[in-house]
């Protein structure tokens, strides 16, 4: 029996993992004729900042997710220094990591510009929004006939007739501990997910990325990447 899994990337490094995993599912998927798609008990969404993701640049690079699997947080019109004011009037406590918005000149439609607290501040602003998708992917997890179709995947994989119960779903959060948006939301969008209160939930499996994974970068683009992993 096939496993379900929910696969939440996080920030670009996140988001691009999920699209060259389900480019190599989809190669499997041609090898062994299965027509119907990637299966409804397979669940992707990417979190992150920019309102668009981030386009395809090699030959062969994976295409992008669906609209429905890509969640940006920046919306037309909100800037950081508004978010700031914003939840500042709500009362909410940054307990000393406050970015002054007067002192970052950041165009969050373009990303969190590798500062893990602007991409937090943006992640609390827009918390609602992220428990909302996080949950239409939980129900479409679940949604009747995803199993099934599931079994029949797994029965196209061996070839053979299967039985049995299928073990729980499975939850994986993958992000970068160096960048911006990722970084700076994964403990938050840990705690919505535990929140719900379903073991599977409460158990998620993090991938991790740190500074090493990026050591090809120029000095210029590595900027930060170490004391950030650090941090």
């Amino acid at each position: 029996m096939l496993r379900k899994f929910l696969l939440i990337g996080l920030g670009g490094s996140g988001g691009k993992t999920l699209r060259y995993l389900k480019q190599n599912l989809e190669e499997k998927f041609k090898e062994i004729g299965w027509e119907e798609g990637m299966p409804d008990g397979w669940q992707f969404l990417h979190i992150d900042t920019p309102a668009a993701q981030d386009s395809p640049i090699l030959p062969g690079s994976p295409a992008l997710l669906s609209q429905d699997e890509y969640l940006p947080l920046a919306s037309p019109g909100i800037g950081f220094d508004a978010i700031v004011d914003i939840l500042d009037a709500k009362g909410q406590d940054f307990s000393g990591w406050l970015v002054d918005p007067r002192y970052m000149n950041i165009p969050i439609a373009m990303g969190a510009g590798q500062y893990r607290a602007v991409g937090r501040i943006i992640g609390l602003y827009y918390t609602d929004r992220i428990k909302r998708r996080l949950v239409g992917k939980q129900r479409a997890l679940m949604q009747a006939g995803a199993g099934a179709q599931l079994n029949q995947l797994a029965e196209r994989l061996s070839g053979t007739q299967l039985s049995g119960e299928a073990p729980p779903p499975v939850v994986i959060v993958i992000s970068s501990l160096a960048g911006g948006t990722g970084a700076g939301i994964l403990i938050d969008v840990c705690d919505l997910l535990r929140a719900d209160g379903d073991k599977w939930l409460d158990e998620s499996i993090g991938i991790l990325y740190s500074a090493d994974v990026f050591g090809d970068l120029s000095a210029s683009a590595g900027a930060g990447i170490q004391p950030n992993t650090a941090a």
